[in-house]
């Protein structure tokens, strides 16, 4: 199984159970680091033009530039779906978004406890706006739903480098306030 993680963070926390008293309180194992898998994002081209390299570029980027972003920068251990697993899983464009329960499945297999289900929806050559679910993996349910608009050229990095800066602030936040028992964003962007 392929993980993402910051290691220094996994480091301390395994420090501070061993250093710490010996209290019974102390003995106990550390909170869990939430697991997280981020699917590869999906491309709902609503335009009469289809679908553009740009838009294609963007939404290949998605996925990774995420999870980069909730292992590097907030310390969660992000695991891997595998393409062909997903694209097995994938009935059509937009199904794991539609089933929760599908996409919890699918995440429940590498270990996962959370998975991010995220979309590009474009509506025009300047408006496209990323939709992002949240989904608890035990129960399949839904527990957060974020769109952001972007307006501009998708392929306009800075643009596109937001807007998933603002989906990572989101899951950050959704995830801390679900698992409030481990903060791991001491150096997330999203707090500073």
């Amino acid at each position: 199984m392929q993980m993402l993680t910051r290691a220094g963070l996994i480091v301390s926390s395994a420090v501070i159970v061993t250093v710490g008293s010996s209290s019974a309180a102390s003995r106990r194992s550390a909170p869990a680091i939430p697991r997280v898998a981020v699917l590869a994002f999906d491309l709902e081209n609503l335009t009469p033009v289809g679908a553009t390299a740009a838009e294609l570029a963007a939404t290949a980027a998605a996925g990774p530039a995420l999870r980069r972003s909730l292992a590097a920068d907030c310390g969660y251990v992000v695991v891997l779906v595998d393409s062909a697993s997903q694209a097995q899983a994938n009935a059509g464009v937009g199904y794991l978004f539609d089933h929760p329960a599908e996409s919890a499945r699918l995440a429940s297999a590498v270990g996962a406890d959370w998975v991010v289900v995220g979309r590009l929806a474009v509506a025009s050559p300047i408006v496209s706006e990323f939709d992002v679910e949240l989904v608890r993996v035990s129960t399949g349910a839904l527990v957060q739903a974020t769109t952001i608009e972007l307006k501009g050229d998708p392929g306009d990095t800075t643009i596109f480098m937001k807007g998933l800066a603002h989906v990572g602030r989101q899951l950050d936040r959704a995830l801390e306030a679900a698992t409030p028992v481990v903060s791991t964003s001491a150096s997330c962007p999203s707090h500073a």
